[in-house]
């Protein structure tokens, strides 16, 4: 029981690397809060796993302050925030892909991890502990052809990062 007592929020919970930490992090005795903008699918995974959830667009600023908020106000505290919300489309060549599929991906990779950083913050700094964790990717630090959105959204969020 490695994490008892701690406060995670998990964005991307319903799927791939979110859903495993999810699982992995409840299994160590955290209390865990999911997000994920797919609300059915959000609720399903979250009592399959016996977890807590939040239907949340991360590029809205609103959305986000209303998962920290129902965090505190549930637990108390916020100790792990893990940005796992992410998507690697579109893919091809930049005059072939949409040019608001493109935006769309740089907001919710790198626009979105930067708002649950900012409004996550004030609770780890009043407590004086927290832990965050960003994911950068493939062609965020070597070429991945026809993935510019994504290796430029996940670029940026190394850059953040550090």
């Amino acid at each position: 029981m490695k994490l008892k007592r701690k406060v995670a929020i998990i964005t991307g919970g319903c799927r791939g690397i979110g859903k495993s930490l999810a699982e992995s992090f409840k299994n160590e005795g955290a209390e865990v809060v999911i997000a994920a903008e797919i609300h059915d699918e959000l609720a399903t995974v979250a009592n399959q796993l016996g977890v807590d959830h939040l239907k949340t667009d991360v590029t809205k600023i609103g959305e986000v302050k209303c998962l920290i908020d129902h965090t505190l106000s549930r637990y108390g505290k916020i100790d792990i925030l893990i940005n796992a919300a992410g998507m690697q489309v579109p893919v091809g060549s930049l005059i072939d892909v949409s040019a608001e599929d493109w935006i769309k991906t740089i907001e919710l990779n790198l626009i979105g991890t930067m708002l649950c950083c900012k409004l996550s913050l004030p609770s780890m700094i009043e407590n004086r502990q927290g832990k965050i964790v960003n994911f950068g990717g493939g062609g965020a630090i070597s070429p991945r052809a026809n993935f510019s959105a994504y290796a430029s959204s996940k670029a940026g969020v190394i850059r953040f990062t550090e």
